[in-house]
């Protein structure tokens, strides 16, 4: 049996009726997934909606460094000689970015991306299982009774 758990170290155990594996996601899966409401517009998207908070600029600052995302004065900033204030001047920059794109997805929402529910099905699941079963069924047993 497959389940979608939380990330784990061990992500296949021995069960009674032979073997479970969890498939680690991160625990904002189901939103990405389903699409979250807007606060302002296209409420009717998901069950998932936003109201009063909004997403944390934090997770958009990474969000936006994992993607190279800068404000437009970013450049001019960064070639400023190296200073506190230079420093100061490059965050104010980059919040300014993430507030715009953590209030645009507040306002308006998060369409359904589907990437799990399309991928992971209960056919896919059961197909997965097999093949571990037949490829790796004894030394997943061999490594649990050494636990």
């Amino acid at each position: 049996m497959a389940e979608i758990g939380g990330m784990n170290k061990y992500p296949v155990t021995l069960i009674s009726q032979g073997f479970e594996i969890t498939i680690a996601l991160p625990y904002y899966w189901d939103f990405m997934d389903s699409g979250v409401s807007g606060a302002v517009n296209n409420t009717s998207i998901s069950e998932y909606r936003y109201k009063n908070k909004k997403p944390p600029i934090s997770a958009i600052r990474l969000f936006m460094q994992n993607r190279g995302i800068v404000g437009k004065n970013y450049t001019k900033i960064r070639d400023m000689p190296r200073s506190e204030k230079r420093q100061r001047a490059i965050d104010e920059e980059l919040n300014r970015v993430a507030y715009a794109i953590a209030y645009k997805i507040w306002r308006d929402g998060l369409l359904p991306t589907n990437w799990v529910s399309d991928v992971l099905n209960d056919n896919l699941l059961r197909r997965f299982e097999e093949q571990i079963l037949n490829e790796y069924g004894r030394l997943i047993i061999e490594i649990n009774k050494l636990k």
